[in-house]
């Protein structure tokens, strides 16, 4: 069984509905949790929560900091500053969260902030795809444009 979300079947649906294309495709696969053998096995909802929030930790250079304010940031969700924590104390960190939950900031601000202190400190970023590189290449030439503008 094809569980992907092309669904052939279902893009005349798709096209004509008022109802959004997320709310089609769940209904497909709750549709299909009931055919008898179904591959689907369970449906779990997680309500949104409220973000939680931590303060800019003080390690982080004045700079940045700065730049973060430019960009309406005043404070950082949790598992951002305490990736940041983690990361300057020297440990490995994996981040696990959901489409723009914020994990650039939890690579970038050590990255950048160690660029900032240390003359001659260097970084590589590896990504899995073209796209995602390119994509995260732009957030990070737009965060130095705006901490060190070009003359």
């Amino acid at each position: 069984m094809d569980l992907s979300l092309a669904f052939p079947e279902f893009s005349q649906e798709l096209a004509v509905s008022s109802k959004s294309s997320l709310e089609l495709v769940v209904s497909r696969f709750r549709a299909i949790h009931q055919e008898p053998d179904s591959p689907v096995r369970a449906f779990r909802h997680e309500p949104a929560t409220a973000g939680t929030f931590a303060d800019i930790p003080e390690a982080i250079d004045a700079r940045l900091r700065a730049t973060l304010e430019k960009r309406g940031i005043s404070r950082l969700y949790v598992h951002q500053a305490d990736a940041f924590d983690h990361i300057q104390s020297g440990k490995n960190v994996v981040i696990v969260t959901p489409t723009a939950s914020g994990k650039t900031l939890c690579y970038n601000l050590p990255v950048l902030n160690l660029l900032l202190r240390e003359e001659g400190a260097r970084a590589m970023y590896l990504f899995p795809t073209k796209a995602l590189a390119e994509d995260q290449l732009h957030e990070l030439d737009a965060a130095l444009q705006e901490i060190v503008p070009v003359a």
